[in-house]
């Protein structure tokens, strides 16, 4: 487990996609990449716009599709940066919509959901949807939303439908409500109330055809976080709370969407399990801690790493881990304060196999925010992180990219 002051974290990668962001340290100096001799970080190629609070995917042929989110003066995107591992450059897509803060779902064909998200400022206004297909790189349009909404969870159940729950803000009751979509009819029908009215929080399908809809905030972000975990039963179409508190005998402790800015399927282990980051703040102190969520017992549980996850000063693990299954690693990004400068960057290693803890080799203290960024795992193994903000703000996102590499895919 992981602590660190709440007062000067680095933690606006929590909000900054769909609230102007307040961050602490939003008029620090920036500097340069300094890159590390070892090669454990790499600049990588510029995308072909500015963008943040976007959506990733490393889609089957080894392409990275980073979908939406806002450019520049916090303006929606209807575009896709989309990297090759041939060209080792950016290419455009264009969606049909905009997207920014839209649910995102991994079909079990292989295609990809986009539905609804906010108009320019992150303002929630739409309730259409799109189904992008990686194999013909196409977008089709498919039925709109019951209710438009921005920040909802979303995960595809076992029975091949999309459960879409929650929402930022209060302009309709879509944070009290849930959807369903059916990709054979391309419709999408409402479901019963959640318990609890949430926004950005995460959706995991459990194995008995039921999922689990977990932490988050309150629609306007009061309260601050929610531990209570609810059940989605689609044989009756209706939300009841699961569990009062994430981990069992544990308070304090919740997990968010803007976390892990990949579909859930991304976290799922080899031994079927989800791997996802927790956190809480006890006393002014901010905590973290890995978690797992077992779909056939539909239980969460701390993962414990030998040695702990280390205190960062002024910083932590604010990014969910990225899974890396032919190793049989989980690589977490971690972020520590260095005066004058945006922050500095270290990459941790965990074998999930003897659950090893090692710091990789190298450090990058980047001359932007790493912030609503997004983050995948490349069919080489590198990490490639993509988009952040200039000044801490919604309204300067940057087109850079890095890669974080490591010792395993260098070797």
């Amino acid at each position: 487990m992981c602590t660190v002051d709440c007062r000067t974290a680095l933690f606006s990668g929590l909000l900054t996609c769909l609230v102007i962001s307040t961050h602490p340290l939003g008029h620090a100096q920036a500097v340069d990449f300094s890159w590390a001799s070892d090669l454990g970080f790499a600049k990588g190629p510029s995308m072909k716009a500015a963008r943040m609070g976007h959506w990733q995917a490393t889609l089957p042929d080894g392409r990275v599709a980073a979908f939406g989110g806002h450019g520049k003066g916090f303006v929606a995107l209807k575009t896709v940066d989309v990297w090759s591992p041939s060209t080792k450059t950016f290419s455009t897509a264009t969606m049909q919509y905009t997207h920014d803060g839209s649910a995102f779902a991994k079909l079990q064909d292989g295609r990809y959901l986009l539905a609804g998200g906010s108009a320019n400022l992150g303002v929630p206004a739409y309730a259409t949807s799109e189904i992008y297909n990686p194999t013909t790189k196409t977008f089709t349009l498919t039925g709109n939303m019951v209710r438009f909404r921005a920040g909802a969870a979303s995960a595809t159940l076992t029975n091949g439908k999309v459960l879409i729950a929650g929402a930022w803000w209060i302009h309709n009751d879509a944070h009290t409500y849930g959807e369903l979509y059916d990709p054979i009819t391309g419709a999408f029908k409402a479901t019963g109330p959640l318990k609890v009215p949430r926004a950005n929080a995460v959706a995991i399908p459990t194995k008995d055809g039921k999922a689990v809809v977990a932490g988050g905030m309150g629609p306007q972000a009061v309260p601050a976080y929610i531990e209570k975990v609810e059940q989605y039963n689609p044989a009756t179409n209706k939300f009841k709370i699961y569990k009062n508190t994430l981990i069992g005998g544990q308070t304090g402790w919740y997990i968010n969407q803007q976390m892990c800015m990949r579909a859930i399927d991304d976290q799922k282990m080899t031994d079927g399990r989800y791997l996802l980051i927790a956190h809480r703040t006890e006393t002014g102190v901010l905590e973290f801690m890995l978690v797992t969520f077992d779909p056939a017992k539909k239980v969460f549980a701390a993962l414990h790493t030998n040695p702990e996850l280390p205190e960062l000063a002024g910083g932590g693990f604010p990014w969910a881990p990225l899974l890396d299954n032919r190793e049989n690693k989980a690589y977490l990004l971690g972020t520590s304060a260095v005066e004058g400068k945006t922050q500095k960057m270290s990459l941790y290693a965990v074998d999930l196999g003897t659950m090893t803890l090692t710091e990789e080799t190298g450090q990058l203290v980047p001359s932007y925010y790493v912030a609503s960024c997004a983050q995948s795992v490349v069919e080489d193994g590198r990490i490639l992180v993509t988009g952040g903000t200039k000044d801490g703000s919604n309204f300067n996102p940057v087109a850079n990219t890095f890669f974080a590499q490591p010792s395993s895919a260098r070797e």
